[in-house]
Parts: C-alpha cells; structure tokens; sequence
C-alpha cells in the first residue's frame, strides 16, 4: 500500500520511482502510495517541489538530525509538517519519540512531550521504530504513544489551525478546478459536523484525496471512511481521524441505496459499538454508484432512515 523512499533530495527522485513502478504493474493495478523520508537538508530546499510529486512525507528525524545541525531540526519538523498540510499530503513524524522505552518501562517526561508536541504541530501520524522492533516493552510503548495521542487530541481543538487554502486571485473565476470542488465538499461536511456537533463523518470514498481533505481540516469527531475498494481503506489508517471501513460486497450487491445505507450502518456497530447507536452523524459522497448520494452530504441519526 506504501512505498518509503530514503533519502530524497530532489522531485525527480520520486518522478523515476514512478516511472519504475508503472513500468512494472498491471495497466489497471493502482500504484503504491510514496512516503517520502525527509533525511537530507537538499530534500528541505525543495520540498515544496517535491511534495507536488509525493503522496506523503516523514520526518525522518535520525538520519536529518546526523544530516543537519541539531539545534535546526526542530524547526525543519515543524516547517515539513506545516507544509506537508497545506499541501494536503500525508506526514508521518519519526524516529526517537520514545526511545527510553526500549530499555525502560516508562517514557521520559521530554519524550512525552515530544509526542504530543507533533499532534500540535499537525502530524498525521506518529511512529515507533526501535521501540517496538528490537525493545523490551513494544506492547506498553505502543499504548503509551495512543495515550499521549489521544491525551493531545483532547486539547488541539483550542489551537487555531490554519486550514488548506486553494483560493487563488488569478484563477479563471468561470472554470472550476476539480480540487476546490473536492475541497469544497470536505469542507461543507467538517462544517456541517460541527455545527450539529455530530459524533462521526461517514465518507463514502472512491478518491484517497478527498479523504486526505477531510483529515487536514481537523474535525472533532472521528472520520469513518467508506470504500468498496481495499487499497483507500487501507491506506486511510494512516490519516488524522480516520477509519478505512471495507464493503467487501461488490456495489452491485445492493439493489437500492438504502440497502447500502443499512450495510454501511451494520459496519458502523460493529466497528464503533453500541455507542454510535441513534448517533447524530453526517454522510457526504463525492463520487457514487449510487445517484441519490453522489456529490451529496446528509445529516441523519443512525438506525433511522436517511
């Protein structure tokens, strides 16, 4: 589903991965998501660059940190992340966040807070390596990092989050661009979520890059993603908030929209439990099979008709 390209240093590093893996797949397989791993000072003179041509980037800390002088890596994390989000790609914070853990059972008061620090910042996702991989405590480093993630996210929403802004004064003003539409329809449903404080978003998906909308403007509540298609809900789990929700029924397994709707909402139970039960959510599409939902975002209580 991902591909981790290491040390970048120019777009066209990642242009010949493409070209390679093109090459190499079936005219109708989907290619692999790129990561690009941010470890060299030349990837952070151009990354404007290379985030127009990259699915996503980390912050690969260790290998940047031996790369750069050490005092300028915080704020080569935090200008990546800034980027990375108004550019609606992925970003994937690593290396060291709790690095203590390896040996000992509890994190140090810095490394909790380096953890929760990129939550602020706006990552996307934070990630162990050697604590999980060769250290004494994975299990306990794992559900540290979810506490700590989950500790931030409970106090992020005071922050002022500057959110994607596709406006541009020399676009033609009679042709939309299929961005802005798309951004649009994220928009209006993170809107719509929080004006009706709803406790979910039910996105039915057949483009990862609506999703990755979604995720930047932050909503409060979590993001059910919705996809006949394995490969976006896959890939969704690696998105703020979201959670990819597989149909392994084919579309045209349902001979009605409602019959799809009850599908989506036994998924929902079995997933989230008995808590969603008659929750207040919001349902947006962007691209459908089925008229009535294409291009729409509903509000509606689970188990009622929507």
């Amino acid at each position: 589903d991902f591909v981790a390209l290491s040390f970048v240093q120019r777009p066209e590093d990642v242009t010949e991965l493409i070209d390679l893996m093109e090459m190499a797949l079936d005219d109708e397989a989907p290619r692999p998501k790129i990561i690009c791993k941010i470890e060299k000072p030349q990837a952070i003179e151009c990354i404007d660059s290379i985030l127009e041509v990259t699915d996503g980037i980390m912050v690969a800390r260790g290998d940047l940190g031996v790369e750069c002088s050490l005092p300028k890596l915080p704020g080569y994390q935090k200008l990546l992340i800034h980027k990375a989000n108004l550019s609606g790609k992925i970003v994937i914070t690593a290396t060291q966040m709790l690095e203590s853990m390896i040996t000992n059972a509890a994190p140090t008061r810095a490394e909790v807070s380096d953890v929760a620090n990129a939550c602020y910042d706006g990552t996307d996702a934070v990630m162990l390596s050697g604590e999980s991989a060769v250290g004494k405590f994975p299990i306990e480093a794992v559900t540290m990092m979810s506490e700590i993630c989950l500790e931030a996210e409970k106090t992020m929403r005071s922050l002022e989050w500057e959110r994607i802004d596709y406006d541009d004064e020399e676009d033609d003003e009679e042709e939309l661009d299929p961005m802005r539409f798309r951004y649009a329809i994220a928009e209006s449903a993170c809107g719509c979520a929080e004006t009706v404080l709803a406790k979910g978003i039910i996105f039915f998906c057949e483009q990862f890059e609506v999703a990755i909308y979604l995720a930047k403007l932050r909503p409060s509540c979590p993001i059910f993603v919705v996809s006949f298609d394995p490969k976006i809900t896959l890939a969704t789990q690696g998105l703020y908030g979201c959670h990819g929700m597989y149909i392994s029924e084919g579309s045209e397994s349902f001979a009605t929209t409602d019959a799809f709707m009850r599908a989506i909402e036994r998924n929902i139970f079995k997933y989230a439990g008995k808590s969603f039960e008659e929750a207040e959510v919001v349902f947006c599409a962007h691209r459908s099979q089925f008229p009535s939902i294409h291009n729409t975002i509903r509000m509606a209580r689970l188990g009622k008709a929507y």
